[in-house]
């Protein structure tokens, strides 16, 4: 199973997050941090066994409005699975981490690989780190 994190000292609610499973193995496990009504601020942390890039094209393939063609639904793949556009330090375990960064409106996605899984931070209504991620 992979490690969970999830965000120090958080002063708002925290649930279960996404998990997901392949051929009855759990590859992903996440914590999420905030309004879940979509509202307010909002973090989710995710470790996975897969490619952490691979998981934020998805997470931003998930965030997308719905596509009404065939052709809008390529070009939103397409957009989707861009390189990033920057790069963050993010604090885990107390260490700097540096995490590639996508940026998009209020939304924000981070990923890096860290100790053999894949690491990735999605937020919304967040400011672009300073954030510690611990392990649960």
């Amino acid at each position: 199973m992979p490690p969970i994190y999830g965000l120090a000292d958080w002063p708002g609610p925290v649930m279960i997050g996404d998990w997901g499973w392949e051929n009855g193995r759990l590859v992903t496990v996440g914590i999420a941090h905030g309004d879940p009504t979509g509202d307010g601020p909002a973090v989710q942390v995710a470790t996975t066994v897969h490619d952490p890039g691979t998981a934020v094209a998805s997470l931003r393939m998930a965030s997308a409005e719905a596509a009404r063609h065939e052709d809008d639904a390529l070009r939103r793949h397409h957009e989707a699975d861009v390189a990033p556009s920057g790069q963050v330090d993010l604090l885990v375990d107390s260490a700097p981490v540096r995490f590639e960064l996508w940026k998009e409106g209020d939304r924000w996605w981070a990923a890096t690989a860290y100790a053999g899984y894949g690491l990735v931070v999605e937020a919304r209504r967040t400011a672009v780190g300073p954030l510690a991620l611990v392990r649960v």
